[in-house]
């Protein structure tokens, strides 16, 4: 019966020279007749047995070998080989000839392993070349292009091979490993081409998509296309999308939220719910998969960007007129063609006038004698480092020379840009308290916050805004920051309670929101019809007291929340959300003493004038002042007392509640006064 070793060796002899059988092995008898009886020759019968039986015992042998020589060429051959560091060169009679203290040399079976496993190592070698190589180059145009590549490939490495290399002995073993696996790698070559070529087509088609869809949001962003218009263009691209999708899915949301995120780049949110109404890759809409609302604060802030660079533009375009009547003419013809971006440029339409006219008054007083600009450029210098006393009137600038005012005014906006460029808070200040350039630059500095707020931006400007808020300014706030003292305490509120960041964003949004006229009556609206309430800490009695701060609209801290709910609401919050957040901001900045309502930096610095000790000899001051202030119309149960910030100053207005006209204000100096007292 055949064995597992027997059909080994019988394989293995294909590669091996075979012994010629003797014939006498295939002798017959010779036929007879059996009536006829030769005569008979015991001693050669005896002889062929006896030979018939060694034949037999020498094909035994033979095998026996065959079959050990096999194994030990199995069990050393490949090791002999592998670890041979010049095995590439040498050839296999030269690596066997002492191998575990066997000589090898004259076993065909190790000569036959050797060959094959050098067959084998040189085709895994040009595999592994072949796909380096095509990993650098471009994927082929077709199948058969690479395929045709691959054999050429093949065929030049084993003829290099060939050429270079002598030793090899047994051909036959070394094609057997050559080309063992040659059908598997083909086919791994195929499949790799079809993978590359379909990643290729892939990303072709993403990159294309993706340009256009940027080019569109280009486009668009400055665009007054009505929804019908951009219809077309988004069916055209999604149709499209959908036709030529593949298989991985992750890749199809990927573009689509691309296709989202770069249309809330338009600043258009009607664009995204647009977009969202198209029937995606899937069957489902384009809304199911990539949700436009997740969209919305993108789409806010794009659009604040947008406008903020069109009134930047038009106030560029306005500034350059040098004369009224071509300022009269372009707010006429803007009228006419884009009444919402007059309406947007008209309050400043005064001012440029104004400006034309102060510079021809200026450029006149030039004309008639010289201003001495380096005298007045030290003199602007020392005010910002607190070293002279500031000019109380232009009158005092008049030594000069004529048109010193403007050239002072001049000079100091310059030198406060390079102030708040730098961070130099000290003179920058300084110069904002000037009696002649602080209110230029007043104004100056409120105009760079809103548009800071509009693009969502931290900047100079906005950090200049926010020191004044510090304890040490903080009650000359309204003075320095005019009508953009509102937005910094509502931004500076939104900080401490979120973050930096997202504070950003809300006032971004809100400040759109309030540039429409019809949105921002509506909230206006809404706010002022509401209770602004909170529960608010009193310090009297260690506990919160409820206050309604709609009791006391001309106060600042009805202002304050006043700004706070309307900005939570311009920036999408619903009105009880709006309310809600602002009560909390509230009652963290105000406490109660005596009935009286307090900012906490106010309370603060009146414990210092009333040179108390601890919070209920405070309390007990300010008792008795607020106590005194009601007496003033002799109704104390009839008076209603509210704290006020005055410029740099604060105040208590008194006033009869029931006759409104009849009230009285206690400045800073006098509460002072009757804190002492009541000390």
């Amino acid at each position: 019966m055949p064995t597992n070793t027997s059909n080994a060796i019988a394989i293995e002899k294909q590669y091996t020279p075979q012994e010629p059988q003797v014939y006498q092995e295939r002798l017959q008898g010779i036929p007879v007749n059996y009536n006829i009886f030769a005569q008979k020759n015991y001693n050669s019968e005896a002889l062929a047995t006896g030979m018939k039986a060694l034949g037999v015992a020498y094909g035994d042998y033979k095998n026996s070998k065959d079959e050990q020589d096999l194994k030990i060429a199995q069990a050393l051959a490949p090791e002999a080989y592998k670890n041979n560091q010049n095995r590439h060169t040498l050839k296999a009679v030269e690596m066997l000839a002492n191998v575990g203290g066997y000589d090898l040399s004259d076993n065909p079976y190790a000569v036959g392993i050797i060959d094959k496993l050098r067959g084998a190592e040189l085709n895994n070698k040009i595999n592994a070349d072949y796909h380096a190589y095509r990993e650098r180059r471009k994927v082929a145009g077709t199948a058969e292009e690479e395929l045709q590549s691959y054999e050429d490939f093949y065929q030049k490495a084993l003829e290099e091979y060939k050429q270079n290399n002598q030793s090899v002995s047994n051909e036959y073993a070394f094609e057997s490993g050559l080309h063992n696996q040659r059908l598997e790698n083909t086919q791994t070559v195929f499949n790799a081409y079809h993978e590359d070529k379909n990643k290729e087509l892939y990303r072709d088609r993403l990159q294309g998509f993706q340009s256009e869809i940027d080019k569109l949001a280009r486009d668009w962003q400055y665009s007054k296309l009505k929804k019908e218009e951009r219809a077309e263009k988004l069916m055209d691209i999604m149709t499209r999308i959908n036709i030529s999708q593949g298989h991985d899915v992750d890749t199809e949301v990927k573009l689509l939220q691309n296709f989202m995120e770069r249309m809330a780049s338009t600043g258009n949110k009607d664009v995204l719910d647009e977009l969202g109404e198209y029937q995606a890759f899937n069957g489902k809409a384009v809304k199911d998969i990539v949700s436009p609302t997740a969209y919305y604060d993108l789409a806010y802030k794009y659009g604040a960007q947008i406008r903020n660079e069109q009134f930047t533009n038009m106030m560029d375009d306005l500034n350059k007129i040098t004369t009224i009547q071509a300022v009269d003419k372009k707010f006429a013809e803007l009228r006419e063609k884009d009444p919402e971006k007059a309406k947007q440029i008209a309050p400043y339409i005064d001012g440029r006038k104004n400006a034309i006219l102060a510079e021809q008054r200026a450029r006149m007083a030039q004309a008639k004698k010289a201003v001495n600009t380096g005298a007045i450029a030290d003199l602007v210098r020392r005010v910002a480092q607190g070293k002279v006393d500031r000019p109380t009137s232009g009158s005092e600038l008049s030594a000069f020379g004529e048109g010193a005012k403007g050239v002072y005014i001049q000079t100091g906006l310059e030198l406060a840009s390079e102030y708040l460029a730098s961070g130099d808070t000290t003179s920058y200040t300084n110069l904002m308290m000037d009696n002649i350039i602080g209110k230029p630059l007043r104004e100056n500095l409120s105009r760079q916050i809103k548009t800071s707020l509009a693009n969502g931006k931290m900047d100079e400007a906005l950090r200049m805004g926010l020191h004044f808020l510090d304890d040490n300014l903080k009650h000359q706030a309204p003075n320095l920051l005019g009508d953009a003292y509102a937005d910094i305490v509502s931004l500076n509120n939104l900080i401490a309670n979120t973050n930096e960041q997202q504070a950003l964003e809300t006032m971004a949004r809100a400040y759109v929101n309030k540039q429409n006229s019809t949105i921002y009556d509506g909230v206006k609206s809404t706010v002022r019809g509401m209770a602004l309430d909170a529960n608010i800490y009193n310090t009297g009695d260690d506990d919160t007291n409820y206050y309604n701060f709609s009791d006391h609209t001309t106060t600042q801290a009805y202002a304050e929340y006043v700004n706070l709910a309307e900005t939570f609401m311009l920036a999408g919050d619903s009105a009880e959300t709006a309310l809600e957040k602002g009560r909390r901001i509230m009652a963290d900045n105000y406490v109660l003493s005596a009935g009286c309502l307090y900012p906490k930096w106010a309370y603060n610095k009146m414990q210092y004038y009333a040179q108390s000790q601890g919070i209920d000899a405070l309390n007990h001051a300010i008792g008795g002042a607020i106590s005194e202030i009601r007496n003033t119309f002799n109704a104390w149960s009839t008076t209603e007392v509210t704290f006020e910030q005055n410029g740099s100053e604060y105040q208590f207005r008194v006033r009869d509640i029931n006759n409104p006209s009849n009230e009285k204000v206690y400045t800073q100096g006098q509460v002072e006064y009757l804190l002492k007292g009541y000390s």
